[in-house]
């Protein structure tokens, strides 16, 4: 797994309305609903392939920040070790 830290360098809190992993990934995160000014979370990511290959996945953070959602993009390789 890798783990994204998020920081919300406002005065302000920012409220987190989703963040919804596509492809072959998967997600938990220490972000809550709202994050304080000032402060950080964390979003772990784990790659779990369902085939053979290049496998690609996206992470749009959404919040009430003016430029949401932030996105992530994802890629890995499923191998036969999986």
């Amino acid at each position: 797994a890798k783990t994204l830290k998020v920081t919300n360098a406002s005065g302000v809190p920012t409220e987190i309305t989703g963040m919804s992993v596509s492809g072959d990934f998967a997600q938990t995160n220490t972000c809550g609903a709202s994050l304080a000014s000032h402060s950080t979370c964390g979003i772990s990511v784990t790659f779990k392939p369902t085939v053979m290959g290049k496998r690609t996945g996206s992470l749009p953070l959404e919040d009430n920040a003016t430029n949401s959602p932030q996105m992530v993009n994802f890629s890995g390789k499923g191998n036969d070790r999986n």
